[in-house]
């Protein structure tokens, strides 16, 4: 691994981590100690009405100890990586597991995995400053002035130790790089959006982002009411995004085998379109994957559908233990494709246009409610440039909509896609699609 750049505090590398963790598990009379660590550095840069309005870089690190006699555990946290801070730490963890009410789920650490070694670390990330994250904000604002549009969004970069360690033998460490820009461009009564989040700076395009949302402010401009119906509805990455991320509310087994899953009894059978497939891949290179998750658990790769069919269910350590199965849990680096990555037929949003007689082209929704977990409908509305497609081309805007839909229905209704791209949901990146989904139910029409 690359040292991390002289202008980056100097983390908490594998070695001082093992100190302390070694500290930790000598200080301690637990039957079980568990060890995380969290040290980031980065600077957040946030920019509003077309100028910077926060420009700041900061420096957070939490040594976190669980410690258990039997099922009774209990937790403490600390900044202080000094010994005799490490040591007040352990001592309160175990003040509190000894008059915590026991816990029948409570299970020791686990023994050590066999981690993935995966990129997570780039160094022309870390070293970022917060000048160069000004900068990148600076070329937001300016394309969006140039437009006669107003700016507002958001440059980040972080980098972070991440540790895991335990009584059991666990050890892990891992050191991790993130950059995030957004962007909203707003007109007089228009607005379009882009996002993309990256281990890599270089692969974070703001020029291009930005010139995307200025675009669909552009062509969103003086929109016409639509009556709501349901029609056609090509739903670019961001909309994706946050239409398939409730697809994991209710994975969760527990809530399956109570019957509060609109997957109960559906394990083994076709849910959706059975040309999808989604996938967790943590060695995707676009993807922010980890090695392992805040228990230790290790990143694995699999399949949630399979050509539509539901595989596996989100099983926590204690749900596994009574199922017998390894346990899944919440993805981290999610792709959804079209027969399984085969792109030979996939179309390009273009070609998805031009194959539409009537409907909208969709930037991305917001305010995303759940209506009835049982059939995963939703509510939502869309936002940043509602297009508005006759004749195989894109005519003019249409105002907002209001929308009722589930998105295990919608993915039933599938008459196009492209290759997977960029995604972003709050924050979380994904690689998805964009789908061209018939009879998208719209029930209302908004006044902005």
């Amino acid at each position: 691994m690359a040292p991390i750049p002289r202008n980056s505090p100097d983390l908490t590398d594998k070695a001082a981590f093992r100190e302390i963790a070694d500290i930790a598990l000598d200080a301690t009379r637990a039957d079980h100690l568990f060890i995380a660590l969290s040290d980031q550095a980065g600077g957040t840069t946030r920019f509003a009405n077309s100028q910077i309005t926060q420009n700041v870089n900061t420096r957070e690190r939490t040594l976190t100890i669980e410690a258990a006699f039997g099922n009774r555990h209990g937790s403490a946290a600390t900044n202080d990586f000094s010994s005799a801070g490490v040591k007040e730490a352990v001592a309160r963890a175990e003040a509190i597991a000894e008059v915590t009410p026991e816990n029948d789920e409570y299970l020791p650490p686990i023994e050590q995995p066999l981690y993935p070694i995966l990129p997570t670390f780039r160094p022309e990330t870390a070293s970022l400053g917060p000048t160069e994250l000004a900068q990148r904000a600076g070329v937001a604002i300016d394309l969006c002035a140039d437009a006669g549009l107003s700016a507002a969004g958001i440059v980040e970069a972080y980098t972070q130790a991440a540790g895991v360690a335990a009584s059991s033998g666990l050890f892990g460490h891992e050191t991790r790089t993130r950059i995030r820009f957004s962007v909203t461009a707003t007109g007089a009564g228009s607005s379009g959006s882009a996002a993309n989040e990256d281990r890599s700076s270089d692969a974070l395009d703001v020029e291009t982002l930005t010139r995307f949302a200025v675009r669909k402010a552009q062509l969103s401009a003086n929109p016409r009411e639509l009556p709501a119906r349901p029609m056609t509805a090509i739903l670019e990455p961001s909309a994706m995004a946050s239409f398939v991320a409730p697809l994991f509310w209710t994975l969760g087994a527990r809530a399956v085998e109570r019957g509060a899953s609109a997957y109960a009894g559906k394990l083994g059978q076709r849910v959706i379109d059975e040309r999808l497939t989604l996938q967790n891949r943590p060695d995707h290179p676009a993807l922010l994957g980890a090695g392992f998750s805040e228990e230790g658990l290790p990143t694995d790769y699999h399949k949630w559908f399979d050509r539509g069919v539901l595989q596996r269910v989100m099983h926590d350590r204690w749900t596994a233990k009574q199922a017998g199965v390894t346990p899944a849990i919440r993805p981290d680096a999610i792709v959804l494709s079209a027969n399984d990555d085969d792109n030979a037929t996939a179309a390009t949003v273009e070609e998805l246009v031009a194959q539409t007689d009537f409907g909208v082209l969709v930037t991305t929704f917001w305010y995303i409610r759940m209506v009835n977990p049982q059939d995963l409908t939703l509510t939502g509305m869309t936002r940043d440039g509602v297009l508005t497609i006759e004749n195989g081309a894109i005519t003019g805007a249409a105002k907002n909509f209001r929308w009722h839909e589930s998105p295990l229905a919608a993915l039933n209704r599938l008459e196009g896609y492209t290759a997977p791209m960029n995604a972003l949901n709050r924050g979380h990146k994904m690689m998805l699609p964009v789908l061209k989904l018939a009879d998208f139910g719209f029930s209302s029409a908004t006044r902005f």
